[in-house]
């Protein structure tokens, strides 16, 4: 068993049988041991940005040679995104709209990707885990009479299962609700957003910056990963 110091404390990792592995092509390669740890045999530390998996390079220190081997450790990576769509859709009855997420704040593992019409709705995950996604949409109803809105999230095309919410709209309305989902996912699978009214004079809409207050998106979004 080797021992390492980590934060002024110690880690227990199992002694490694050395051999060629697959080189983790999305490994980041750091100059210096991390918090102390001193990497078995000798050889460069890294870590996976996505699962937060720690390596060790057994080729020349610091050089990117193609022998990696997992210790058997990780650190903590926070996988997330932050999403919005900063346009004005205006629903039309009994057809149902998917969500587009026109600009990313921010992410590490999260991306959004194309559907198959070339729009971009799809919150796509880089890594297996349970991920959590929240939507807050800011939904005007103008007038003609009272309706609703019902909004839901799918799963590689298909619906999740009583993931709906459905919001009555009196005429002359504007609302803003937040929903949170719970997904377990697999690297490389998507969550949409998809809406439904069975009337007519709703919107979901962006609002201008007007200084002090900044722009209000129609939509905003967002994606963590909370578990393996």
């Amino acid at each position: 068993m080797a021992t390492r110091n980590n934060f002024g404390g110690t880690i227990i990792v199992p002694d490694i049988e050395l051999g060629p592995l697959a080189t983790p092509t999305t490994l980041l390669q750091v100059s210096s041991n991390p918090n102390g740890v001193v990497p078995a045999r000798g050889g460069s530390l890294a870590q996976d940005p996505v699962n937060g998996v720690i390596y060790v390079n057994t080729a020349v220190a610091n050089a990117t040679g193609t022998t990696w081997v997992n210790l058997g450790v990780s650190a903590s990576v926070a996988i997330f995104g932050q999403v919005c769509d900063t346009t004005t859709i205006t629903l039309v009855a009994n057809s149902t709209y998917t969500q587009d997420f026109t600009v990313t704040e921010d992410s590490n593992g999260v991306s959004v990707t194309n559907d198959g019409l070339g729009n971009p709705t799809r919150l796509t995950v880089g890594s297996d885990g349970v991920y959590a996604f929240t939507i807050s949409p800011q939904i005007l109803k103008g007038g003609g009479g009272q309706t609703s809105i019902a909004f839901w999230a799918a799963l590689q095309d298909n619906p999740i299962t009583r993931s709906a919410s459905i919001i009555d709209l009196p005429n002359n309305v504007q609302t803003l609700p937040f929903i949170e989902l719970i997904v377990r996912m697999n690297a490389g699978q998507y969550v949409q957003w998809l809406f439904r009214t069975p009337g007519n004079g709703v919107a979901i809409t962006n609002v201008a910056a007007a200084a002090p207050v900044p722009q209000a998106p129609s939509v905003i979004a967002g994606v963590k990963r909370i578990g393996a």
